[in-house]
Order: C-alpha cells, then sequence, then structure tokens
C-alpha cells in the first residue's frame, strides 16, 4: 500500500508542472489580416493629423471647421 501510495504521489509531482502550463493560454494573436487593417487604420490617423502641416494657410479655417463636429478618436 506504501508503495502504490508512493507511486501516486510521484505521479502527481510529475504531472504538476504539465497541468499548471495547461491553465496559463496564451492570449490570442492577433491574425495577419487584423494586423494589417491595424497598420491601415494607424496611417490614415497619422495622414489626417498631419493634413494641418502640409495644408496652405487659407484652408485650415476651413479643415477644421469640418474635423470640429467628429467625436474624438481613441489615440495610441
Amino acid at each position: 500500500m506504501k508503495k502504490f501510495a508512493l507511486l501516486l504521489a510521484a505521479a502527481a509531482l510529475v504531472a504538476a508542472p504539465a497541468m499548471a502550463a495547461t491553465k496559463h493560454k496564451k492570449a490570442k494573436e492577433p491574425t495577419e489580416a487584423e494586423k494589417i487593417a491595424q497598420q491601415r487604420e494607424d496611417t490614415k490617423h497619422v495622414l489626417v493629423d498631419s493634413l494641418p502641416i502640409v495644408l496652405p494657410t487659407w484652408s485650415l479655417p476651413v479643415f477644421f471647421a469640418i474635423h470640429k463636429d467628429e467625436p474624438p478618436t481613441k489615440k495610441h
């Protein structure tokens, strides 16, 4: 009976790290399409945010009047 209990305890010790590894699943990695979509969204934000730098002075009031109505977007 002692041999069976020792064998059971040894098996539990050996199986413990394997069971702990299965508990901690990796976070879901974004797919390739999601990564590309996020990169395109980031590029779009950069281009729109940099427009006042390259626009002529006379067009700035028009640009800011158009974008004043939009809700603020989440910045990264």
